[in-house]
């Protein structure tokens, strides 16, 4: 009420000011802008996308695919990304032991946040943010639509930096796959408590998806495979 009778006695104010000439000129004002809002808008000028417009193809994207020495694959995409290099590694899950899959979903919480053997966590995390945009982890998991007992994981990285970057950018992805630094305990403490936490307030806000997921996971093997691979199993 208080707020009300100040703001009452300013617009008393500021309206004895009014000159009758400037009183005027504001009605008509008014009655202009009511008028303009009042009309039929032109929707002519509006962009618009007929069915027309999309071809009913898809856009086959040209790639080239060299094999290294070590058997490995690279596939090679020419787009126009005005200099930037984008670069995704995705790891075969297949060879590694159904023990040992429960931890990659910790692997993919901690590789960009450590550091290696030559380089401590703060310089090496100092050095990826001046080379490239950042490192990004996840996990996939897929199967054969045509016989679901088959599936595969993948564990992905992804990171991008400028062309003139792009070699020191490889140099610490290199580094940093060969030589990480997983006996700095104090450090990847605080992680997992920090990413524990975050996933469980999540749950809160998510908490239909979570337990869709953990009981779907009880019918079909793809789906246990997936479920397995999810952050929150690990650090929840």
């Amino acid at each position: 009420a208080e707020d009300i009778s100040i703001l009452e006695s300013k617009l008393q104010s500021v309206e004895k000011q009014l000159t009758p000439q400037l009183r005027q000129a504001i009605i008509e004002e008014t009655k202009t802008l009511e008028e303009h809002q009042m009309k039929e808008q032109n929707v002519n000028c509006l962009p618009t996308l007929e069915i027309s417009d999309i071809s009913p193809s898809v856009e086959n994207i040209l790639r080239e695919e060299r094999v290294l020495q070590s058997g490995v694959k690279v596939r090679f995409f020419d787009q126009p990304t005005n200099g930037v290099n984008h670069i995704r590694l995705a790891f075969d899950l297949g060879e590694i032991p159904d023990d040992l899959k429960s931890y990659v979903p910790l692997l993919a919480q901690l590789i960009n946040k450590i550091g290696t053997k030559t380089h401590g966590q703060a310089e090496f995390q100092n050095l990826m943010n001046l080379t490239t945009g950042g490192l990004r982890t996840n996990t996939l998991a897929s199967c054969n639509w045509e016989n679901s007992s088959e599936h595969t994981g993948k564990f992905v990285l992804y990171s991008y930096s400028l062309e003139n970057n792009f070699p020191k950018a490889l140099n610490l992805l290199q580094e940093l796959l060969t030589q990480p630094d997983f006996e700095d305990y104090y450090h990847i403490g605080q992680v997992l408590m920090k990413e524990s936490s975050d996933r469980l307030s999540e749950l809160s806000a998510a908490g239909m998806d979570y337990g869709i997921a953990a009981s779907t996971a009880a019918l079909a093997s793809y789906a246990s495979a997936k479920n397995s691979l999810a952050e929150t199993q690990f650090l929840c």
